[in-house]
């Protein structure tokens, strides 16, 4: 092969070596830049998924907070609680645990997430856990980055679940349960938010509002006790006593019923003792926490009104709403309620001189609205009120439910009353 031929070659390998070269360098320059935005899109998803846990955190927070008083067990409370977690969060696995009393030991009292088989298991199932959970108070996490320590295993096949966060709940200082959250699969479908060491928090921040309002429930369940008791024993022992009285002075009215002043101070007597009857009567209802629901309220109150009025030959017209959907109100609402409804018939009985009476009431914007209306005198504005105490009373208890009193009266044209109270 000619010299200057075999010359050309040579160089023609050299620039396809050199090009080559550049071509993988390029590549190479390529590689690294896709590979960087892909890895920075990866850590914007982690951090956009880390905040919608959070945001949903804090949606749970507020939506239990908010139906807060509707829980009437802790229960009912856990069951709603379980539920959301495992709607909102995406999870695989949620189970609420409690500690065997007595025991270093948490055993599963609920869970979302397992089928029949998997609950059997739960139902037998009891975790030891080491002392320092309950001393330190800390979270269990596992992922596929960790290799887990021996009792975390442990928890891995007695709960099902590979990868979890497991919040220790506090009360008092002390651990009463735990929340566990799970994923069967550390990557799920791009619906699915993974578990990771970020969401540790959220879970701590759950944790701890199960624990306060669990406490609350168990607050208010003494108190529902206590009320029991305090209505039981007032039935039992003064309301006996007070029969008692009543019957006796009967007896002693036919005895001196030829002596005007003593009858009537007799009659006196049993009548006072009557209303007292009567008002433990009102105490006793309003004590019972069975009574707290609004269709309970409105039936005491319209049974109340009628007899009431009656008594003292003015006509009344009661409308009511026609579906309450079984709202249940707090025990201190109730209460302020009825007092402010018997505090208005009692002015309207001893000072309006009225014939006629409607009550009305209604359910709007999650209010109870009432209108109490006579067509008695009225008040002019430059006298004193005739309601005194009563109406400062009316005002403060209103108050007290967050909501609002007007009443509104002129000379011969009657008095109304409105007041609503947020429910």
């Amino acid at each position: 092969m000619p010299a200057n031929r075999r010359l050309k070659m040579n160089s023609e390998s050299i620039q396809i070596q050199q090009l080559q070269k550049e071509l993988a360098y390029y590549k190479s320059q390529v590689d690294r830049l896709s590979g960087s935005t892909l890895s920075n899109q990866y850590a914007f998803a982690q951090l956009s998924n880390v905040s919608k846990k959070y945001i949903n955190g804090f949606h749970i927070i507020a939506d239990i907070q908010r139906t807060f008083s509707f829980y009437s067990s802790k229960e009912s409370l856990y069951e709603q609680f379980l539920e959301r977690i495992f709607s909102q969060m995406f999870l695989d696995r949620v189970i609420l645990l409690e500690i065997i009393k007595g025991k270093k030991e948490l055993k599963p009292i609920l869970w979302k997430g397992f089928d029949g088989k998997e609950s059997s298991q739960l139902n037998n199932t009891s975790l030891t856990m080491p002392e320092e959970f309950f001393l330190e108070k800390k979270s269990v996490f596992v992922s596929s980055e960790i290799v887990p320590a021996r009792f975390e295993k442990r928890i891995q096949s007695s709960l099902l679940t590979p990868y979890f966060i497991l919040t220790p709940l506090v009360k008092n200082q002390q651990v009463w349960g735990a929340l566990f959250v799970g994923m069967k699969h550390e990557f799920n479908p791009i619906s699915y938010i993974p578990l990771s060491k970020l969401n540790i928090d959220m879970f701590e921040s759950l944790a701890g509002v199960i624990s306060a309002m669990s406490q609350q429930l168990e607050q208010l369940e003494v108190m529902e006790k206590e009320r029991n008791r305090i209505a039981r024993d007032m039935h039992d022992d003064i309301g006996s006593e007070l029969s008692k009285i009543s019957i006796t002075i009967g007896h002693l009215k036919n005895q001196f019923k030829n002596d005007v002043n003593v009858t009537n101070d007799l009659n006196i007597i049993k009548e006072s003792a009557g209303s007292i009857i009567n008002n433990i009567g009102n105490i006793i209802w309003a004590l019972n926490p069975t009574n707290n629901t609004l269709d309970a309220l409105l039936g005491y109150l319209r049974g109340y009104a009628y007899e009431y009025l009656d008594m003292h030959r003015i006509d009344l017209l009661f409308n009511l709403p026609e579906k309450t959907e079984k709202l249940v109100i707090s025990h201190e609402t109730k209460t302020h309620i009825f007092m402010v409804v018997k505090e208005a018939l009692h002015n309207i009985v001893k000072h309006a001189g009225a014939t006629e009476v409607a009550i009305n009431i209604f359910i709007a914007s999650n209010k109870i609205k009432c209108t109490i209306v006579d067509n008695g005198k009225g008040i002019s504005s430059k006298q004193n009120s005739p309601f005194g105490n009563g109406l400062r009373n009316m005002q403060q208890r209103i108050s007290e439910t967050g909501g609002t009193l007007i009443i509104h009266s002129e000379p011969d044209k009657g008095t109304s009353l409105d007041f609503e109270v947020p429910i």
